[in-house]
């Protein structure tokens, strides 16, 4: 678990930001062992704040946003016979996120290249 050690928006200093869950038996392995670093599997859950607006999350030292109205509703698209949902409008959303979504980008950093950077907390200054 990890909290925000900022205030922006709807966000408080102090609330819950995201939460790291990790195969137990790994975690503790990695202490004397490198190797069982890299092959560790990681799932990263962020916690999403929304104000009437907009939506918030933080990710490497940046407080993003996106339209609250994507999370509000879903759609349901069919992966290899697997229904999953996204966000709706959900090609928006990814070019709000990403620009060009459907090229790929071998050296995409969300720190450095998200679109939807708002606030950087290290340098405590506004996104574009």
């Amino acid at each position: 678990m990890r909290k925000y050690s900022t205030a922006y928006s709807p966000i408080n200093r102090g609330d819950y930001r995201i939460f790291k869950v990790k195969p137990l038996d790994l975690a503790f392995l990695k202490i004397f062992s490198k190797r069982f670093k890299r092959k560790m599997l990681v799932l990263d859950i962020f916690v999403k704040k929304s104000d009437a607006n907009f939506t918030y999350w933080q990710a490497k030292g940046k407080i993003m946003r996106t339209e609250r109205y994507h999370y509000e509703k879903k759609e349901w698209l069919d992966y290899r016979g697997t229904k999953l949902s996204a966000p709706q409008n959900y090609k928006k959303y990814l070019t709000a996120k990403y620009g060009d979504w459907s090229s790929p980008t071998k050296d995409w950093d969300c720190g450095e290249d998200e679109r939807t950077i708002v606030y950087d907390i290290k340098k405590k200054e506004i996104g574009s």
